[in-house]
């Protein structure tokens, strides 16, 4: 016979993701409050991919000392006409080359013999341009990468006595790209940002061989753009789509401290640069906070401002309403945290479709570093039907992902692989490189990975019912190894967790299996089990040994229920479903 006091929640898919910046009671079944180390991509809540250190191998000792105990101040990737691409690592002013191996990274010092840049910066900007890789500290004149060599960009100052009486864009000494900060290479040039002002450099010239990091033609024109002072200084520039030109909108995205995006429309003939206005008001309210952290997305920027996560298109969309936000409030109430003058080193990438960004900045001594990354999955948007389960698919943030300290996330493509690197610090280690995969199952191989979320407030679709918490079931596949499961609830607004059931599930011994060796031969051969599944565990009724804090029932009876499951190790969490009874409520007050 059908109980009807017996009252059932919980959720199935959660392919919403993680919301954390609305009240718990008002999160859709399909999302959840909290989310750490997971993912929901399949709408099925499972552990993020692992990572992997990778071996480095120095040529002496003397070079490892100096870069696992040197200051991090910035890396970027070098490819090359042929063959797998470089990383550049800039620490304490001397730049590595990492070039990779079957199982390692070798690791070189190409700095110029006495010649290093500054130890104590904590910053440096790198680009390709061409064949060419430059990296700037600001301070010293650049590095140059021609695939072979690193040397000194030639550009010397104006007034040097060897170039008086010749024009400027005459003067040999200042014809290679000169110091600076950001930059960005598109249209055939390379873009440098100095002080407030833009410059570019001269069009890529197939029958000059360093013609793309040549700076002739900004002396000849004096043709340099400059935003205004109260823009502040000038924190990024990148290259989007560019998709908005009915309205002036150019592809150069100039990000400034003030949150305003200017955009330049550099398609147009440079000799026309000084004397039609390209600039525009891109966004007014949020721009990037570095360099690293502008990612293009599809036909999209995406990039970490003061206020959050946001994308330069949606702003765009909303460019004439009340609506011109940001794009991150499921994980601004962790964002919120992020002390502000750290985010100028912020970085992210959009790898294996989902954008990863670094948050929680953390300064320790001369290192600074981001405890962990924010994850936003852009796998719903990818179907053709447009619509899932009738609605219009969006992104959805995965929530946080934490386990090693991040310096600096890249992504490169070896080939047509495409492949996410993390540069990482830690305390006893040093500098460390480590490699985000795709689907492992575990982190360094084996190591199991530490998976929870935070459900929203379940309350049976009856709210102003008193119920007893009863029991829960669990359903559970993708099972490998050993997995240890916790579960915890707390009733109502109740400010801690309490422990419910912690259990172990296993995929079981490896078994044998008769396989033929040859075609005469057939024996045992030891197979390792496949992933298991658990159609459905039981959770017993928790024990209510305090009260609840109103002092009117036990701890186990509330109007709804929050629940934290917690796993350590592989395994994919299909369905959760907890039951109760409703209770009778009392008829009189209890105030006079």
């Amino acid at each position: 016979m059908l109980d009807k006091r017996r009252v059932t929640d919980g959720f199935t898919s959660l392919e919403g993701g993680m919301d954390a910046g609305s009240a718990t009671n008002l999160i859709p079944r399909n999302k959840v409050a909290f989310a750490m180390n997971a993912t929901f991509r399949t709408g099925y809540l499972n552990n993020r991919p692992g990572w992997a250190s990778i071996p480095l191998s120095f040529l002496d000792d003397e070079t490892r000392t100096a870069y696992t105990t040197g200051q991090f101040q910035g890396a970027g990737w070098y490819i090359p006409v042929t063959g797998n691409p470089f990383v550049f690592v800039s620490i304490s002013g001397h730049i590595y080359r990492l070039t990779p191996g079957a199982t390692s990274f070798t690791v070189e010092d190409l700095t110029p013999s006495g010649d290093p840049n500054v130890s104590f910066l904590p910053k440096v900007w790198m680009c390709q341009a061409d064949s060419f890789l430059v990296i700037q500290d600001g301070l010293d004149a650049p590095f140059v990468y021609d695939g072979t060599t690193l040397r000194r960009s030639t550009c010397i100052l104006p007034d040097d006595p060897s170039t008086s009486g010749k024009p400027p864009y005459l003067q040999p000494a200042n014809k290679e790209v000169p110091t600076g900060t950001a930059m960005a290479y598109g249209y055939g040039r390379l873009w440098l940002v100095r002080g407030k002002n833009v410059e570019a450099g001269d069009i890529l010239n197939a029958s000059i061989p360093n013609s793309a990091i040549l700076f002739t033609e900004v002396l000849q024109y004096n043709d340099a753009f400059s935003v205004p002072v109260t823009s502040g200084d000038i924190t990024a520039i990148a290259f989007g789509a560019n998709i908005d030109t009915s309205i002036g909108q150019g592809p150069l995205q100039v990000h400034t401290a003030s949150g305003q995006v200017i955009t330049l429309d550099v398609t147009v003939e440079r000799t026309t640069w000084t004397q039609t206005n390209i600039q525009n008001i891109g966004l007014m309210g949020g721009a990037a906070t570095g360099q690293e952290c502008v990612v293009n997305v599809n036909n999209d920027t995406w990039f970490r401002s003061n206020d959050g996560i946001r994308s330069f298109v949606v702003a765009r969309r909303q460019f004439n309403t009340w609506g011109n936000t940001s794009q991150s409030r499921e994980v601004d109430p962790i964002l919120k945290y992020d002390t502000p003058n750290l985010l100028i080193y912020a970085s992210g990438v959009w790898f294996n479709n989902r954008l990863l960004l670094t948050i929680s900045p953390q300064l320790a001594g001369k290192n600074r570093y981001f405890q962990g990354l924010v994850a936003l999955d852009y796998d719903l948007t990818s179907t053709l039907s447009g619509t899932l389960n009738g609605t219009n698919p969006e992104p959805a943030y995965d929530g946080i992902w934490t386990g090693i300290n991040v310096t600096q996330i890249t992504k490169t493509y070896f080939g047509s692989e495409e492949r996410c690197f993390i540069f990482t610090w830690d305390a006893t280690l040093g500098n460390q490189l480590w490699e985000l995969s795709k689907e492992a199952p575990f982190d360094n191989g084996s190591c199991p990975i530490v998976s929870w979320i935070e459900t929203g407030s379940y309350n049976s679709n009856s709210l102003t019912n008193l119920k007893k918490l009863i029991g829960a079931d669990l359903w559970i596949d993708q099972l490998q190894e050993t997995v240890q499961f916790d579960v915890s609830w707390q009733p109502d607004q109740f400010p801690f967790w309490q422990p419910w059931q912690s259990f172990e599930e296993s995929d079981g011994n490896p078994c044998s299996t008769t396989q033929k060796r040859n075609a005469f031969l057939s024996c045992e051969i030891p197979v390792q089990s496949p992933p298991q599944y658990r159609s459905r565990i039981r959770l017993q009724e928790p024990e209510s040994t305090i009260d609840n804090p109103e002092g009117e029932y036990p701890i186990n009876f509330g109007y709804d229920f929050r629940f934290r499951i917690q796993w350590k190790g592989r395994a994919r969490i299909k369905g959760f479903r907890v039951f109760g009874y409703i209770q009778e409520d009392e008829t009189t007050g209890s105030k006079p």
